[in-house]
Parts: structure tokens; sequence; C-alpha cells
């Protein structure tokens, strides 16, 4: 009986961190829809200045 409660508990730890990764999945998933239009900032580029010394 003790070998079922064992199986069970087991099992039901899985179950909590399976659900917890499609939560976590389906939240990051919301996220990067709303940052479909996010547009980075244009950098300017120094094209004359020499890094050498």
């Amino acid at each position: 009986m003790l070998d079922y409660l064992k199986r069970f508990m087991i099992a039901l730890l899985m179950a909590v961190c399976i659900s917890l990764l499609f939560i976590g999945g389906g939240a990051a998933h919301s996220n990067a829809k709303k940052n479909e239009s996010f547009q980075p900032k244009e950098v300017p580029i120094n094209v004359g200045t020499s890094f050498l010394f």
C-alpha cells in the first residue's frame, strides 16, 4: 500500500510540474504577441572615427 502511495505522489508531482510548464509557455507566448510591434531604435554609426591611437 505504501508503494502505491509513493507512486501516486510521484505522478502528482510530475503533473504539477508539467502543468507549470504549460502555464509558463502560455504566458511567454502571450507576451511575445504583445511585443510584435516593438521597433528597436536606430543607433548612429561613426564611420570616420579610428579605434587605433
